[in-house]
């Protein structure tokens, strides 16, 4: 461990226990002086439930939800599949275990809300 991870592993250390401190985000071991939509949600996700982590991972779960609820849609609407089908194929994205790592782990929060965001704007590209 380097200086540098030193420096960095203080300040996330120091953002937990000065919650009022939470305005940074830190993202692949870079400060971004402008967080982005992930780090603005586990933000909320804080202001809301505090650092108890089954809320943070209940979040991720209504997330991966929601992101099947849209599969399902995208397989009805736009793959022009049957209703008895698409919900198989919803069924199989949500018990899929590629997902597991990103549903289970906090930081795969980005990757959940980036399959939200891109199967909305899917959706609503093909109106």
């Amino acid at each position: 461990m380097n200086l540098r991870d030193l420096k960095r592993s203080e300040s996330s250390s120091k953002n937990l226990r000065e919650p009022e401190r939470m305005t940074e985000c830190e993202s692949y071991g870079e400060n971004l002086r402008e967080p982005g939509r992930v780090c603005k949600d586990l933000k909320a996700n804080y202001l809301c439930f505090g650092l108890q982590p089954v809320w943070f991972h209940a979040t991720n779960i209504l997330l991966h939800a929601a992101a099947c609820i849209l599969f399902t849609r995208v397989c009805l609407s736009i793959a022009g599949l049957k209703p008895p089908f698409a919900t198989l194929a919803g069924l199989l994205f949500a018990a899929h275990p590629i997902h597991t790592e990103a549903v289970t782990g906090i930081v795969g929060r980005a990757d959940v809300l980036a399959c939200v965001f891109f199967l909305v704007s899917l959706l609503a590209y093909h109106g």
